[in-house]
C-alpha cells in the first residue's frame, strides 16, 4: 500500500497531492516503466543497461523530488536500475517478477542511479524523505503548506 499527502493551499486554495511508495498496481507500473526504459525513453545509457544486464530491475516506487534552485517539486518513480547480486542465486526463479523495495535492497546492487532534473530550471533534484514531503509549496502560488496523509492502492 502506498501513501501520500494531500494539500489545500492556505493562500490560493489550490488542491494538490504527492504520492509516495507503491500501491497494488506496482507490478503493472513496474512492467510499464521497465519497457519504457528498454525502449530508450530515459536515455541510451539506461536503455543499454536494461537490455544487456540479465535480471535487471528498476526502482518503480513513487517518491517526491525537490529542486532547491526554484523550489519546484514532482512526484514520480525513482527509476534507478539494479542488477542481481552474484551471491544471491535464489533470484534466478524471480527474474520475471517485479521486485519490491525490500527485495532490491537485499538481493540487488545499484547498476545505474537515475537523477531527476527540474523541468523549470534544469538543476538536479533531490529525493525528499517522507517527513520532508509533508510540507510542500503550492505549485500555483509557491506558498508552503502542510499536507494530510492518505493511503492509496
Amino acid at each position: 500500500m502506498g501513501f501520500g499527502y494531500s494539500f489545500r493551499c492556505r493562500k490560493c486554495h489550490k488542491e494538490y497531492s504527492a504520492y509516495l511508495d507503491s500501491g497494488m498496481m506496482y507490478p503493472l507500473e513496474y512492467d510499464r516503466i521497465l519497457k519504457e526504459i528498454q525502449a530508450g525513453k530515459y536515455g541510451a545509457k539506461m536503455q543499454e543497461i536494461s537490455n544487456t544486464v540479465p535480471g535487471i530491475a528498476v526502482d518503480a516506487e513513487s517518491a517526491v523530488f525537490f529542486c532547491d534552485g526554484c523550489k519546484r517539486w514532482k512526484s514520480e518513480p525513482v527509476l534507478s536500475l539494479y542488477a542481481p547480486r552474484e551471491d544471491c542465486p535464489a533470484q534466478q526463479d524471480q527474474l520475471d517478477k517485479a521486485p519490491w523495495k525490500s527485495d532490491l535492497e537485499r538481493d540487488y546492487q545499484i547498476a545505474y542511479r537515475y537523477y531527476h532534473k527540474c523541468g523549470k530550471c534544469g538543476k538536479r533534484m533531490r529525493r525528499l524523505s517522507s517527513k520532508e514531503a509533508e510540507n510542500l509549496p503550492c505549485p500555483k502560488c509557491r506558498e508552503m503548506n502542510q499536507g494530510e496523509m492518505f493511503l492509496w492502492d
